[in-house]
This record gives structure tokens, sequence and C-alpha cells, in this order.
């Protein structure tokens, strides 16, 4: 894909070939790429879709959504924000290949870029370190301590134990420091308390979105009374931002913590590939009235809230930025042809099963087989309950049915009719290869969800 033209388009990718396009030209690129999709519910399938169709092993992520809406008093989920540090922490190391956002996410301010270069601690066996020292990484990081450590962003200290559960690992990590230095580290199941195998280092990064030690929160109080008029010890915040923060918004107050945020796209690297999915400018724009309408409908009486323009950034700013970069704008449909901008239309065509009733898939499969001269079909069955309705309405017929493990795998088939349990949404035809893909959104009129 050329990317020297000011505007680049491609058009006439249908269903989930957008998610084959993107990996595919993932797989010609060193350079990552960033998809920007409409909403949280296309962000997950074309994440799902392009790790399917791409044949490597790089790394998919989907920044998640805080889950809350602006101005929302109560506090994302721990394990949200958990994820958010661990793939911004990803991002700086420049380990990621994809990132996936919602488009609204680019409008939440972030904590700057240096706040988790600062932070962050990459620890290993035999460094020096004291447990008051390991304990006052924890309590800048945003860590609480617990009797036993679960869930991520907690930690928990027995003698010279250390127990702790980063962002940046699967499993919670137990420390044994020994005379002001790491004996070892191990990766722990939460469960069983038991030992899963010894690692040689690894990193503690920010389980929240705000410092916690002394110095951070007297910064936040000195701001938050500067930028309010009224009387601070009436503010439930400002007098229980020690204790207990995240039950008083103080995810509406992360600006106060530091002297400036930051964006999404101040983690991504300057090369990255952005892609546009649909009309993703829109949404944008719909997020910026419910933000604005949020603020004029819940002004607080028991403390001052922050302006939207000190807590989101400016739609229109963000859509100016992201143009400068040279983005390619995908969508199903056709582009038309200008001499302003490159357009690319692909050869892909929408599938058109015409019923989701399963009782008549059987018919309606092998009529598309020989009316449209398809020689090799896919079908999306993500549960066993699925793939076995597939095969039992096709026990009255000569077809075989197999399986495939990837696409990959399916390509290097014989001609047939083929399942994967891999989610795909929504199907697609390439007709000049003989090829069908049919979704699950396509038989079973919606698509299973991941947990």
């Amino acid at each position: 894909m050329d990317t020297k033209n000011s505007s680049i388009k491609f058009g006439q990718l249908y269903g989930s070939s957008i998610g084959l396009a993107l990996a595919e030209d993932k797989m010609q690129t060193d350079v990552s790429s960033l998809v920007i999709c409409p909403n949280s519910e296309s962000a997950q399938v074309i994440a799902e879709e392009i790790s399917y169709f791409n044949q490597t092993d790089q790394i998919v992520e989907v920044f998640p959504d805080l889950e809350i809406l602006p101005y929302d008093f109560s506090s994302p989920r721990r394990n949200i924000i958990s994820k958010r540090s661990e793939i911004l922490h990803k991002l700086i190391k420049k380990e990621v290949n994809f990132l996936i956002v919602n488009a609204s996410n680019l409008l939440w301010k972030l904590p700057p870029r240096d706040f988790f270069d600062s932070v962050s601690q990459q620890i290993e066996v035999g460094q020096s370190f004291s447990i008051n020292e390991i304990k006052e990484i924890l309590k800048r990081s945003g860590f609480d301590r617990v009797a036993v450590v679960h869930d991520p962003g907690q930690y928990a200290v027995r003698g010279s134990i250390v127990d702790l559960y980063s962002p940046s690992e699967i499993h919670p990590i137990r420390l044994d420091l020994g005379d002001d230095h790491i004996d070892s580290i191990r990766l722990f199941d939460s469960a069983s308390q038991l030992t899963i195998n010894h690692i040689s280092k690894t990193w503690i990064i920010p389980a929240s979105q705000f410092p916690r030690d002394s110095k951070a929160i007297d910064f936040f109080k000195a701001n938050m009374r500067n930028h309010f008029e009224g009387n601070q010890m009436e503010w439930p915040l400002y007098n229980y931002i020690y204790d207990d923060p995240e039950n008083h918004g103080v995810y509406s107050y992360l600006p106060l913590f530091y002297s400036t945020m930051s964006s999404i796209l101040n983690f991504i690297d300057p090369s990255t590939r952005i892609f546009l999915i649909d009309d993703f400018s829109s949404s944008l724009l719909d997020f910026e009235k419910l933000i604005n309408q949020r603020f004029n409908d819940y002004q607080l009486d028991s403390q001052p809230i922050m302006h939207p323009n000190e807590l989101f950034f400016n739609a229109k700013s963000v859509l100016d930025d992201i143009n400068q970069k040279t983005p390619f704008t995908i969508q199903s449909e056709k582009f038309t042809q200008t001499n302003k901008q490159q357009v690319i239309n692909f050869g892909t065509q929408p599938l058109l099963l015409e019923t989701s009733d399963i009782s008549l898939i059987t018919n309606k499969i092998l009529q598309l087989i020989e009316k449209e001269s398809i020689s090799k079909v896919l079908i999306s069955t993500p549960t066993k309950k699925k793939q076995s309705l597939i095969k039992n309405s096709f026990k009255s017929t000569s077809v075989a049915i197999g399986m495939t493990e990837n696409w990959a795998d399916f390509l290097n088939q014989k001609d047939g009719i083929y399942l994967t349990e891999k989610i795909l949404g929504k199907g697609f035809l390439i007709k000049s290869q003989g090829l069908a893909v049919i979704g699950e959104i396509d038989l079973f009129g919606k698509q299973t969800k991941r947990i």
C-alpha cells in the first residue's frame, strides 16, 4: 500500500474482509498500525478478525473503554485501568503491532507519557532494593495494600516477602528479599497462592492513572484549591483524596495531578499507520455533544467540576491532528474516484444469504456455491453448539464438513466447507478466488461475546 498520497481511501471491503485487508497489509510492513473504529463493538470485532487473518504472532491490543460516562462520580473498574496501563506501557516499549481504539477514547485526556516512564520500574533478581523502597514504588504506582493478593493493583507484605500484581504480568508476582536485595522473583497462582515458575526480571507499572505518594497528593490539593472558588473543606474529594479517591470522583479531576495531559496519539510511534473505519468522525462529534450535555446537566452541589476543555480534547483538533498524519480511510461501499485522493476499491462482494433461519441455511449455502461458483467456504462457529447445528444441517447432503484452525490452514485445504471456532462477524465473497466467508452474524443474527 502506497502512503505517499495525502488522502488514501480503500473501499468495497465488506464484512470481515476489513480485518483481512488490515492483517494482510501488516504482514508486508514492520510499521505499527492504529485502527480507529466508530464504537467499542466494532473495535472488538475488528481485533478478533485481525487476529484470525493475521498469519504471524504480532500483538493485537484493544484499548479498553473506561465504561463510565463523562462526569460520572463512580470510577472505572480496576481491571480496566490495569489493562490500559499495560497497553500504554507496551506502546512506550514499542511492543504493540496493532492498536485498536474506539473513537471516543481519542477525546479522553490521559496521564502524561512521562508519568508512565517515571513510575514504571523494572526489577530483577540480585537488584538492590529494600522492602521500604518496594513499598514506596507500589504506593506511588497506585497499588492497594491488602492481606492476600488476588487482583491487579494489589500488594501484600509478609516479613521479607512482597506479593504484588502488576498490570504487566498475567499472574501476580512474589518477591523474596534478603539483606536489601531481591533473592528471587516468582509468578504464583492467585487462587491457590502456589508458585507457577521463577522469572529473572519483571516490570512494576502503574495500577492507577494518578500517583498516590504524599508529594503528588499535596500537589493535587494545591491545584484544586487554586483552580476552584469556594471552601475546599466542603469538597468530599479534597477531604478523602488520601483514603478513598475512587469513590469521590477522582477520575473527573485527573488533570489536577499533572502539569500537562496526553492523548493516546502521544503514545504511538510517529511512523504508525492510521486506519479510519467507516464514519468514525461522527462518533467523535456525537461523544463531544454528550460531554457538553453532561457538563451542563450534572453540576455538583457538593464540589465544583472541571470544564470539558480541561478533561477532554476538542473533537475538531483531534480530527485535524489525525488528517495531518496521512490516514487510510476504509469502508464497505465503493469510493468514488477523484483527482484529489488515491482510491482503491477491492474486489470483495457482500454476502447475501437473505435468511438467518438455520433450517434454511443448508440450501442457501449450497445455492451460493452453485450460483457464485464458490469452491471453498469458511463458516464462523465459535461454540460447540453452533458447530453441531451446522454439521447436523448438512447430514442429509453429500457435503463433508471439515474444521480449520486458522486462515492459512483454510487456504491450504482442498475445496469444501470448513468451520472455524474463531469469531468472524459478517461474511464476504472473493469471487476471483472462489472463496466465501460466512460470519456468525450472517447465520445466527448475533455474535458471541468473549468473556
